[in-house]
């Protein structure tokens, strides 16, 4: 599908950093997988880097303080992304930017090996900065053997061009991640894939990778929505089919974004965690639009303050992600912070974004025809209706990727995505019990 992109907003904006906030919330869960326990508590002084959350659970990873200060409380905020309250630690920022004793490279990161190597992506709370959010740490143990790495450049939403900077002013970091990703899986082919509209970027790569083309490929891709889904991308790149309920470790691929590789350099050539990201802000009446430096649990509203007009913020709709899968967020809600996996603050217009849940369906089939699942998604809205989600899941609703093409496409306007995200709630719910 090829919806307006509206990426020139941003994408020649070269990365600025963000001004610093007051106070940072930070939510223990910033990850797929079990939540963070405290590991300070209000009065405590703490630097930027030093850890104040962690689990004992596999699936989790710690969190960071991204400044320096003093821990004023630990209460419920709403999560950007989760839509529920969790467990975050508030903190006063002094401004002095002092960095914890345990953000420095190590002596000499190429006599790593690949426990160390996975140890400190642990430590440093890396996860998969493209929105899912998966500890970096895990996906590196797959549990069967993997013969390709496969980096993804494609940023396919409309507005988001973050990851566009990144790769035109990081890319000899970037090519450290990989090679440390590829010393992990022992893997000797990566690819790496970024769409036709970002030309500076391909040409980057690969002059870059010029001496070393018998391992590291660049893919070149056509301009498409949704390109960078992890199983579309893997059927174009390598021709590889990841079936319903597999992953792509099956078909012996481990997919990371370009964010997520400069963050796992980060780690280990700097010793740096994951306490900022490069994120987009961008959409309509902003008026600083651009590519900005943020750390994380910078409020949602330091972002609209700084840079859109707020006369119009009440007339605007407000995601965090892109346009198409982001999370519409409350902007009463001043306490909604930036996350790990936010990778834009992008404001519509309320008219353009707004769905209507009981359109009846006119069996056009064009969400069919968009759908890069090759799912029916109209027949999910039906079985919703009738209040049947398990022959939504004969008919393989749990392979949504929930993209968007087909609320976008739907001439009734029907409110698909969020049926079934209900549905799979609702199914969720069935099998726990």
């Amino acid at each position: 599908m090829h919806p307006f992109e509206f990426k020139e907003a941003a994408q020649n904006k070269p990365i600025e950093t963000f001004p610093e906030p007051e106070t940072v919330i930070i939510p223990l869960s910033q990850h797929t997988g079990a939540p963070c326990e405290p590991l300070v508590k209000p009065g405590d002084k703490v630097k930027a880097g030093q850890k104040i959350g962690d689990s004992k659970s596999f699936i989790s990873a710690p969190v960071h303080s991204s400044v320096s200060g003093e821990v004023v409380s630990i209460e419920d905020v709403l999560h950007p992304l989760m839509q529920k309250k969790v467990r975050s630690v508030i903190i006063k920022n002094d401004k002095k930017n002092e960095l914890h004793e345990s953000v420095k490279p190590p002596a000499d990161v190429n006599s790593l090996g690949k426990k160390e190597l996975i140890d400190i992506i642990r430590d440093k709370g890396i996860v998969g900065m493209g929105g899912a959010m998966f500890p970096s740490y895990v996906k590196l143990q797959p549990p069967k053997p993997v013969d390709t790495l496969l980096i993804n450049g494609c940023e396919c939403e409309p507005w988001l061009t973050a990851d566009h900077r990144v790769m035109l002013e990081h890319a000899d970091e970037i090519l450290g991640g990989i090679n440390i990703l590829m010393k992990i899986l022992g893997v000797k082919k990566t690819i790496i894939a970024i769409e036709t509209n970002k030309p500076e970027a391909i040409a980057k790569f690969e002059k870059l990778t010029e001496s070393c083309r018998d391992t590291i490929t660049i893919a070149a891709l056509p301009a498409k929505y949704p390109q960078g889904a992890e199983k579309t991308l893997i059927k174009k790149t390598l021709g590889r089919e990841v079936q319903a309920g597999q992953l792509p470790l099956d078909v012996g691929v481990v997919v990371s974004n370009t964010s997520t590789v400069l963050a796992v350099n980060n780690a280990v050539a700097r010793g740096l965690p994951l306490i900022e990201r490069i994120v987009t802000v961008s959409g309509m009446a902003c008026a600083k639009p651009g590519n900005y430096k943020i750390k994380i649990g910078t409020p949602l509203a330091n972002i609209i303050d700084h840079c859109f007009d707020k006369t119009l913020a009440p007339k605007l709709q407000f995601k965090m992600g892109g346009p198409m899968m982001g999370v519409v967020q409350d902007i009463n809600e001043a306490n909604t912070p930036l996350i790990k996996g936010s990778t834009g603050i992008i404001a519509l217009q309320k008219p353009e974004v707004e769905a209507i849940p009981d359109r009846t369906c006119i069996k056009c089939g064009r969400c069919f025809d968009v759908c890069p699942m090759e799912l029916c998604p109209s027949l999910y809205a039906i079985y919703h209706k009738l209040n049947k989600p398990e022959e939504s899941e004969k008919n393989n609703i749990r392979s949504c990727i929930e993209c968007g093409c087909c609320e976008y496409i739907c001439s009734s306007r029907i409110s698909l995505v969020s049926i079934i995200k209900n549905t799979k709630s609702i199914l969720n719910k069935a099998k726990a019990s």
